[in-house]
This record gives structure tokens, C-alpha cells and sequence, in this order.
């Protein structure tokens, strides 16, 4: 039984879902429903706004053989959940299915799902007038009402207009994302994580005093290119995508400012006190962790954003970024599995880089993979013509590993030597502009069959723009207009895709005085479309491997309750956890039927918080 449902709630100006996460304005004593108007099936949309009537309705569906039906299910489930204790069979949301299936859309609302999907019906604007109303009476409730009515109608047709064309394992994985915040297994170690801000905060005071500069020097970007000038060296400036205006290029993505950072090295205690003394990222983190720990009982609802990323990646959502836990890390340890459980992580190894020399049928790479070498280690032994070891020649190594991670994608010399320079992938390394010519040169040599797979994806993007015939390429990758198929049944799209009259720029894959833009102005090349395919065919493999886990630890009561890029986390009582944990490694090391050939390792462990 599809149930499709929309509960409308009190808000105001500072009470709402743009101030405050879902679980914290759920679970806020000013929470208060408005409504909730349920539809079954294809029946009538019944509006009930009275707390027993409210109560009454959602009580007498059998849950149990219901599938929730939402547009934004991480809000209406989690009241279910929280206020009710209503935990359906599954889960779908019509907001996930048209970001996979309507990629590169500016907007995955309802009323842009309505105006895409529908001719001549429209999403209301009512709500707006309920803004700061605590008890809707009169015309306002009525009018309220019919707009309830109209969302949930047009939720249950968006959802029946789109299913057809999502896989089944797709709606499997919405449902699995909706588990994870609605039905939270993970626990935060609220004790250890206050101490981990106090140690971020105390560390951050003792960066910013060992430069000698004060706070408000280092966070004013006026005052900082002061003195970097009054130390004879030249702030870096650029022109402001927002305003259009010239500004000060110091931030620490800005690759000027990363630059200067390389070339004056003298000056390292007060550059990492410019960026600690503009940073807030892991402070903010570790307390809106703690915060979201405490609304919810101690519990860690997991907001993912499903098909997040263009090529189908999750990404965070909520205010709360669990995609971007660095490794190691003192947060990530303080998650923790309930009593009687452990957390069980896998990590599919090097899954882009295997991706890539198998589609690419680089038989010299995927042979390394399947001996078990270390394939940074071989890339560094070509690079500098002598053998190269992870324990004698980390440096080396480290260079070896930044190719084969960097220049799969056509990445230029340049760019190769700054990503070296600033440390974007590790330690820094500095090499030469010589030095960083011949390293991507003997990459692009001993990789002759990627380079070829980037040449095959620049054609790829030119047939896209006016395709004629039928190419599939690799036999495995349906091209049509402006689009790939993928081996899931979803595909790569490009929309607007065209042309533009351009200076060239070979290195990049620009042809002549052509070059190839989507959407409104985003470059497409040969090496880019190249990396967009191998991510999307990376993230089909891990989710559905995560799907085969998920359905053994549920026989053993055990449930996937996170995902980070190309790792699998769960949790698993303690008495199946080594057994659940070979199963997971095995699964991860199994290639899908349409990449026969795919050499797939995996790593991870078994511990009371997420340690790996």
C-alpha cells in the first residue's frame, strides 16, 4: 500500500527549517502540527487537523504494509517517527527520484517537479500566509487545507509519473537513505565529542599565538594583505564571481594564495594561523554534532542527500555534512554503536583508479591491482626510473600516488605541481615546473590506453550535441542527446549541452577554437566527462554492494546506517560482527555482472566507534 503524506507545522520567522535542522525543529517544544493530509493509494486525500483526529488517522493504517510516500520524507518521516513512533515497511520520496532521474536541474522542489512534469498544475503559494500563525481558524485554515490537498495530490501523481522510470535498486537506495535519519542506529559519545572541541579550540588558540599576529590581523583580509606587503611579498587578487568586482585572493582554495604559500614556506606558522583564524569548519561541526545528539536522545540521525552530486554521489544535507568526516579523525570516533553492537566499516580500495584502467583496458595497471602490488609505488618507479617501496621511499611514493590519483583526468603540469606544492592530496612536495612536465608526460606514456579513453569521450561529447546512429561506447555506455546511459538503468546528463566558439586549449581537450559547455556555462571535456563516468560507475558498484550488505545484516539484526564516499558503515550485534565483517569484505571484492574483469579489493574493521 503506497501511502502518500504531508504534515503541515507551525513556523515563523525564526522558528523554521532554514534556522534550524529538521531534528531540531522537530523535536523543539514550539513543534506544533497544523495538519496532516493522507492520501492511500489512488483514494481520496483525507485532511485531519484536530490532535485526535490527527492521531486517529495515522493509527489505522497498517504501517506494516505501507510504503511512505513523500516529497521531502526526511521531514514527515522523521515526525512519524518522532511523535508518533510509526516506522513503515519502506520509504520513497518524489524529491530523490527527480534529482536521479532529472540530473543537472536547477531545482528538485515541488512546485519545480509540478511545472516539469505537469502542463497546467501548479504548486500553491499558501502557506505563506500561515507564517507565525500557532492555531489556523476561519477561511485561513481552510485555505490551508486545500493547499495540504493539492501537495499531496500532486506528490502521489509526480511519484506515479516517475517510478516507472526508476530502478528497483534506486528505490531501494532512497529507502535505505530515509532509514538512516528516520530510524537512527548510530550513537554519539556526546562526553568525548565536548572534549574533542575543547582540544579543537585550545589548538586553534596555539596556532594563532605562535604566529605572533593577532586574531583580528589574521581574519581581516584588509589587514592581512597589509602584511604580507609590509613583508615584501605581493597579496594575490581576483575578480569576484559574485560581484564581479577585484578582491583579495586569499582564501584557502584560491590558488594564487595557495601559491604563495609554496613559494615563501619561511612564513608556514603564520599562513596555518590565517587559515585556522578563518576557519570554523570542525568547531562548527563537533557542536552542531552535539547538538543533534541531544535533540535526539543521544542518537545520530544521518541526513544524506541521495544522487547529491551530479554523477549520482551522495552528498550532505541538513547542516550536517557526514560526507566530509576526515579519516582518522577524533569526530568520526565518537560515533559509536548502541550496547550490544559494533560498528562495522568497509572501504572499497582505490575503486576509481581500478574503475579507470578497466574501462579503459589499461592491462599493465589492472594486472598490478590483481597481484596485489602497490600501484602508487609502480607509477613511482616509472617516474623516477629506479624501484620505489612504500617503507623506503614514502616521499617518492607519495608522488607516484598524486599521479595516479590526479592525472587520470587530463590534469596539466600546472595544476599537478600546485596540487603537490600546497598539499591538497597529503604532505607538500615541491618539484619543479620541468620536473612536473615530465611526470605527467611519463604518466600519460605508460597510460596510453587512458589517454586514448579520453580522446573516445571527447568524440563521446560531440556526437552527444547532434548524435547520429547508435554508439555505445565500450560497449557498455549508451550515448544519446545530451546524455549516457549507465549500467543501472540511470543516466549521465548534460542538459543544454552545446558548443561554444573559445580560444583553444589543448591540454585541456578543447578542439581547435571549440570548446563544450552544459547547463549554463560548466567546461565538458574529454579528461572531465572521462572522471564524470568513472564516478558514476564507481557509485553504482559500492551502493550496490551496500544494498547486498544491508540485506544480510538485516537476517542478523544488523543494518548499513551510513555511507562516507567509497566506505560502508554499520552496525551489527557483537555476536555476528567477525562473520557479518567477512561477508561485507567479500561482497565488496565481488565485481558486478557488467564489469567482468573489474579487480576489486577492500579494507576495514570491527570496533565499538567508527575508528577507521
Amino acid at each position: 500500500m503506497l501511502v502518500t503524506l504531508d504534515f503541515e507545522t507551525y513556523y515563523d520567522q525564526e522558528y523554521s527549517l532554514r534556522k534550524l535542522t529538521t531534528a531540531e525543529y522537530v523535536n523543539d517544544p514550539r513543534f506544533f502540527i497544523h495538519m496532516v493530509g493522507v492520501k492511500l493509494d489512488d483514494g481520496q486525500t483525507i485532511v485531519a487537523s484536530d490532535e485526535a483526529d490527527i492521531a486517529n488517522l495515522l493509527y489505522s493504517i497498517d504501517w506494516e504494509e505501507a510504503t511512505l510516500n513523500c516529497q521531502n520524507t526526511h521531514f514527515d518521516g522523521f515526525i512519524l517517527a518522532s511523535h508518533f513512533s510509526i516506522y513503515p515497511a519502506k520509504y520513497t520520496d518524489t524529491r530523490s527520484m527527480s534529482q536521479a532521474l532529472y540530473v543537472g536541474e536547477k531545482s528538485h522542489s515541488l512546485a519545480a517537479i509540478a511545472d516539469r512534469l505537469f502542463d497546467d498544475w501548479h504548486k500553491g503559494e499558501e502557506l505563506s500566509d500561515s507564517k507565525g500563525v500557532e492555531r489556523l481558524t476561519g477561511d485561513l485554515l481552510l485555505s490551508i487545507r486545500e493547499y495540504c490537498i493539492n501537495d499531496v495530490e500532486l506528490t502521489y501523481s509526480a511519484y506515479q509519473e516517475m517510478v516507472e522510470y526508476m530502478p528497483a535498486r534506486e528505490m531501494e537506495l532512497i529507502d535505505l537513505t530515509a532509514c538512516m535519519f528516520c530510524q537512527p542506529k548510530l550513537l554519539l559519545d556526546v562526553e568525548r565529542a565536548a572534549s574533542s572541541l575543547c582540544d579543537i579550540q585550545d589548538s586553534k588558540k596555539e596556532i594563532i599565538k605562535n604566529s605572533g599576529l593577532p586574531k583580528t590581523k589574521l581574519s581581516s583580509n584588509l589587514q592581512f594583505a597589509t602584511w604580507i606587503r609590509e613583508n615584501g611579498m605581493e597579496p594575490p587578487k581576483k575578480v569576484s564571481a559574485t560581484t564581479g568586482k577585484e578582491t583579495w585572493a586569499l582564501g584557502k582554495n584560491d590558488l594564487a594564495f595557495q601559491q604563495l604559500i609554496a613559494d615563501h614556506p619561511e612564513h608556514d606558522v603564520v599562513w596555518r594561523a590565517r587559515l585556522e583564524a578563518k576557519s570554523t569548519i570542525a568547531e562548527k561541526r563537533t557542536e552542531r554534532f552535539i547538538r543533534h545528539a541531544e535533540v535526539n536522545e543521544g542518537r545520530m540521525p544521518v541526513p544524506l542527500n541521495y544522487y547529491g552530486a551530479h554523477t549520482g554521489r551522495f552528498s550532505g544535507r541538513d547542516k550536517i555534512n557526514f560526507q566530509n568526516l576526515q579519516r582518522g579523525s577524533e569526530l568520526r570516533k565518537c560515533l559509536i554503536a548502541p550496547d550490544g553492537y559494533k560498528v562495522l566499516v568497509v572501504d572499497s580500495s582505490n575503486i576509481e583508479a581500478r574503475m579507470l584502467a578497466w574501462l579503459a583496458g589499461q592491462q599493465d595497471v589492472l594486472e598490478v591491482f590483481r597481484s596485489g602490488g602497490d600501484v602508487y609505488a609502480d607509477m613511482a618507479s616509472k617516474i623516477y626510473g629506479r624501484p620505489v617501496n612504500k617503507k623506503d621511499h614514502p616521499t617518492e611514493r607519495f608522488v607516484g600516488k598524486t599521479a595516479v590519483l590526479g592525472l587520470g583526468y587530463g590534469m596539466s603540469a600546472a595544476k599537478f605541481k600546485m596540487t603537490l606544492a600546497t598539499g591538497a592530496m597529503g604532505p607538500r612536495v615541491d618539484v619543479t615546473d620541468e620536473e612536473a612536465e615530465k611526470i605527467v608526460r611519463t604518466y600519460r606514456k605508460s597510460n596510453a590506453f587512458v589517454t586514448s579513453l579520453w580522446k573516445t569521450f571527447q568524440k563521446a561529447i560531440e556526437y552527444m550535441v547532434a548524435p547520429k546512429g547508435t554508439w555505445k561506447v565500450k560497449d557498455l555506455l549508451s550515448l544519446g542527446h545530451r546524455r549516457i546511459e549507465l549500467p543501472n538503468g540511470l543516466y549521465l546528463r548534460y542538459p543544454n549541452l552545446r558548443y561554444n566558439i573559445s580560444r583553444a586549449n589543448n591540454e585541456y581537450g578543447f578542439h581547435g577554437e571549440i570548446e563544450y559547455i552544459y547547463g549554463e556555462n560548466t567546461r565538458i571535456y574529454g579528461g572531465k566527462l572521462t572522471e564524470n563516468v568513472i564516478q558514476a560507475l564507481a557509485r553504482i558498484v559500492v551502493c550496490e554492494q551496500m544494498l547486498d550488505i544491508d540485506e544480510v545484516l538485516q537476517e542478523v539484526g544488523g543494518s548499513v546506517v551510513l555511507t562516507v564516499h567509497d566506505e560502508i558503515v554499520a552496525i551489527v550485534p557483537d555476536e555476528h560482527a567477525e562473520a557479518m565483517y567477512e561477508m561485507a569484505i567479500d561482497v565488496m571484492r565481488t565485481a558486478p555482472q557488467w564489469a567482468k574483469g573489474l579487480p576489486l579489493d577492500a579494507e576495514g574493521g570491527v570496533a565499538k566507534e567508527y575508528s577507521k
